[in-house]
Order: C-alpha cells, then sequence, then structure tokens
C-alpha cells in the first residue's frame, strides 16, 4: 500500500496529520503573502528614495556648475589664460548637459509644469552659454573696451617713447655737466615726473572716469607743456634738439590720444563685456536662478510627499504583518476546533453510550457517526448490545 493510498483512509490518525497539515499549509500560506507584501512595499520605498536623491543632486549640479563657469569666465577676463577658456567649455559639455539630462531621466513626469519649466530652462541655458562665448570673445578684443585699448596700443607706446627721448637729453646734459645737476637737468627731471604722474592719473581715469580725474591729468597737461616751453628756451646741444624736437611730435599724439581715449571712455559702449554682463548676463542669470528655484521647489515638495509615502508604507508594513498575524491564529483557531469538534464529538458520544450500557440501558442503539477507528468502536458497541 503507497503512502498516498494510506494517507486517504479514513481514520483518526489521518483526520489528526490532515488537521495538522492544514494549519501548517495556511501559515505558510498567510507566511508568502505578507512576504510578498513586505517586498512589494519595499520595492516601493527603494524607488521613491533612489529617484528622489539623485534627481534632487542633478539640479543642484546644474546650478553648482553654472556657478564655476561664470567664476571661470571672470578669470579668463581678468587673466586671459587659454587654460581658462578650455575648462569654461568642458563644464557646459560635460557636467551642465548631462546633468541636466539625467534629471529628465529620472523625472519620468507628465506634468506640465515640471516640462514648462524644464523646456524654459533649457532655453536659458542655450541663451547664457552663448552669452558666455560671446563675452569670452570680446574680452581682450579693440571691440571690448576702445578706450583701454587706444591707451594700451597707442598711449602708452608714445609715452614710453618720449620717456626714452627725455632720457636721452638727461643723459646728454649730465655728461655735458660733469655729471652736475643743472637747471636743464632739474627741467627735464621735472618734466618726467609730472608726464609719468599724468600718464597714472589717466590710467586711472579709464577705469572709473571720476571727473576729478579728468581735471587732474588736464593740470598735468598744462604743467608739462609749462616745462616743454621753458626747455625750448635753454642752450641745448645738437643732440638734445633732436631728441626734443621728438619729445614734441610725440607729445602731441600723446594728447590727441588721451583725448581719444577718454571721450571713448565716457560713451555708453565704452566697455561691451561690462554691457553684456549688467544689461543681458545678470538678468538673464536671474531668471535662469529662478527656473531652477522654481524646479528645486516642486521637487522638494515631491520629496516631502514621498517621504511620506515611505512613512505610510512602513506602518502599512507593521499594520499588515500585525493583521496577518491576527488572521492566521483566528483561521488556525477555527480550523482546530472544526477538527476537534469532528474527532471529539462521535467519541463523546461512545463515551455516555458506554456509560449507559454499564447501568443497564441497552434499549437504544448508537448512531454510527465519524470515520475510521470510531465508525469500527461503535459497530462494536451496537453488536455487544446486541448479543
Amino acid at each position: 500500500m503507497t503512502f498516498f493510498q494510506k494517507f486517504s483512509q479514513k481514520n483518526l490518525r489521518n483526520q489528526l496529520l490532515q488537521s495538522h497539515l492544514a494549519l501548517a499549509g495556511l501559515g505558510v500560506l498567510l507566511l508568502l503573502v505578507a512576504l510578498g507584501a513586505i517586498f512589494w512595499m519595499n520595492t516601493i520605498a527603494v524607488k521613491v528614495v533612489n529617484k528622489t536623491q539623485p534627481t534632487m543632486e542633478s539640479i543642484d549640479q546644474v546650478y553648482i556648475q553654472i556657478q564655476k563657469s561664470q567664476t571661470l569666465l571672470r578669470d579668463w577676463m581678468e587673466f586671459a589664460d587659454p587654460r581658462f577658456v578650455e575648462q569654461r567649455r568642458a563644464v557646459w559639455t560635460e557636467k551642465i548637459y548631462p546633468s541636466l539630462a539625467r534629471f529628465q531621466a529620472l523625472i519620468f513626469s507628465d506634468s506640465k509644469e515640471i516640462q514648462n519649466l524644464l523646456n524654459e530652462i533649457k532655453d536659458h541655458l542655450v541663451q547664457y552659454q552663448m552669452l558666455q562665448d560671446q563675452i569670452e570673445g570680446l574680452a581682450h578684443s579693440e571691440e571690448n573696451e576702445p578706450a583701454r585699448y587706444l591707451f594700451e596700443h597707442e598711449v602708452a607706446p608714445l609715452s614710453k617713447r618720449l620717456n626714452h627721448n627725455i632720457d636721452l637729453m638727461l643723459s646728454e646734459e649730465r655728461k655735458r655737466a660733469g655729471g652736475k645737476d643743472t637747471l636743464i637737468s632739474s627741467t627735464l627731471l621735472d618734466f618726467s615726473h609730472y608726464f609719468v604722474y599724468g600718464w597714472s592719473i589717466l590710467d586711472a581715469y579709464l577705469h572709473d572716469a571720476r571727473p576729478a580725474k579728468e581735471e587732474m591729468f588736464k593740470q598735468s597737461i598744462e604743467i608739462i607743456e609749462s616745462y616743454l616751453s621753458r626747455l625750448q628756451k635753454f642752450s641745448l646741444t645738437q643732440r638734445q634738439r633732436v631728441a626734443l624736437r621728438r619729445v614734441k611730435k610725440d607729445f602731441a599724439a600723446y594728447k590727441l590720444a588721451a583725448k581719444g581715449a577718454m571721450f571713448n571712455r565716457v560713451q555708453p559702449s565704452w566697455n561691451r563685456t561690462f554691457q553684456l554682463i549688467t544689461k543681458v548676463h545678470r538678468p538673464l542669470d536671474e531668471a535662469l536662478e529662478n527656473r531652477l528655484q522654481a524646479l528645486t521647489d516642486i521637487m522638494t515638495q515631491r520629496m516631502q510627499a514621498d517621504r511620506k509615502t515611505v512613512v505610510q508604507i512602513g506602518w502599512l508594513a507593521k499594520a499588515s504583518g500585525v493583521f496577518l498575524i491576527g488572521l492566521m491564529i483566528l483561521l488556525a483557531t477555527l480550523l482546530s476546533l472544526r477538527s476537534a469538534k469532528k474527532i471529539a464529538l462521535p467519541i463523546m458520544e461512545l463515551t455516555q453510550a458506554a456509560r449507559r450500557f454499564a447501568a443497564g440501558d441497552l434499549q437504544e442503539s448508537l448512531p454510527e457517526k465519524g470515520e475510521g477507528e470510531v465508525t469500527d468502536l461503535t459497530e462494536a458497541f451496537n453488536r455487544m448490545r446486541l448479543s
């Protein structure tokens, strides 16, 4: 006889075995349901965490790298080092745009508000990069700051040449006077002193265009011209006279170049990069920052909602566990009561019948209830009653 044939026999042993197996099967089923629910809730929580945090990091990375590109642009404008140009362009191609693409890949949002913000941010970023490229190209060109360009390419060379001729005249005078100071050498030194002073005033004026510095420069020109007139009255050597003619010629060109530089400095377009930064770059920077902040606010709200979801999932997991444990206890109790009733009731009836038989009551036969050994025992009692 096989195991399944033995197991299918209806006897007390098999009934008890089937009852215990049913309880064990119920426990396993509820455990599987509980594990499945916990796995599902854990999966949702992990998705929430793994999606929200990288999304916020992508937004922050875009903003941080934009600030870095601004710093590199300022460094290029100040130091004119080509490495800053390469680094700024690498920031755009390797950091800003990939971070934005990563954010868009993570968000998967049907929200029109978010999609509109993303489109606006993309447009602003393209404009921002193009503007930085334009400022970068203008920063050290003639078109950027005409006054400064004129100062560096015309005023400065004229100043250098003029000082060279003054030094020649002074060297010639000291040679002629045997190293002693003369009225001519003192005049030349005063001329050189006021010329350097006027040149420094002009340089400072090109930075801030203050009217007071303009007046100081004009006064220095008048003083220099008075020294130049005094030098023409002295008895000079042939070499000194040749050098003086060069000084007069260079000084006249110097005054015209300085006047042109000062005129360009007070024009509205005196510095094109400055204009682009103040009138275009800053408003665009503020608009871009506002869009990124708006997107950050939305994602912060979502992150807070996701945190609440994770907390709710935790509570749901606990409640589900308690519910399933309670359900398992209830079902196990009901199943045990049913099995006990099915097995114990016929035995109790047999016990009562045996007591009646012992008291001499043989009138009533026992109903054949139950299965297996209980039925055999009932039949035996009935045969005993009839014998």
